[in-house]
């Protein structure tokens, strides 16, 4: 989005939306001068897909200067050490201090069984909006089925944490519920 002079960010919210192929994010860009007011202000960083590490700038002044700052930062924010905003004289950046997968609740860079289990362990249930380690993956403040969506819809991505030779095949889980299924079958007959 493009503004021709001067922007007076006094209340209120800035979305900008990141992630997806190629690491396309949203960027405003001023012809004049941006003041953001301390009080009232909030920078939602949404995610709409997977973005690598990396600093990217999301409000600039191309002919003047950035003064203030957000009160809050939300969205993506809520992960443990993921996201930094820095406010430089003419801009304001984000860096992301690891690869992004939406869906990976537990910030440990894969999505897998893990985050499944964080998910589902807060089922139904009303949480904090962005309250990613809860395992609402879309800030609706709701865990349920967008966000197991998310977590399937990744499912696998990334590099699995500590050594792969543990992580099981999808196949080997099936059969081990169907094995265990059939125990509990076998055991309730008389």
């Amino acid at each position: 989005m493009s503004v021709a002079g001067i922007y007076n960010l006094n209340a209120g919210t800035l979305e900008i939306e990141l992630g997806g192929v190629g690491n396309p994010h949203d960027l405003v860009t001023v012809t004049g001068n941006v003041s953001v007011a301390l009080l009232g202000t909030t920078l939602d960083l949404s995610p709409l897909g997977a973005m690598a590490a990396g600093t990217y700038t999301v409000l600039e002044s191309t002919g003047g200067s950035v003064t203030g700052a957000f009160e809050h930062v939300t969205g993506i924010a809520s992960y443990p050490g993921l996201v930094n905003v820095q406010y430089a004289g003419s801009a304001v950046t984000i860096t992301l201090t690891r690869d992004f997968l939406p869906g990976d609740v537990n910030a440990d860079g894969f999505v897998g069984i893990a985050d499944l289990n964080v998910l589902l362990g807060s089922w139904n249930q009303s949480v904090t909006a962005w309250d990613l380690l809860s395992g609402d993956t879309n800030g609706d403040g709701f865990v349920g089925i967008e966000d197991l969506n998310w977590v399937l819809s990744n499912w696998n991505a990334g590099s699995p944490p500590g050594n792969p030779a543990q992580i099981p095949e999808p196949g080997a889980v099936l059969l081990l519920g169907g094995g265990l299924l059939s125990l509990t079958t076998r055991r309730g007959r008389p």
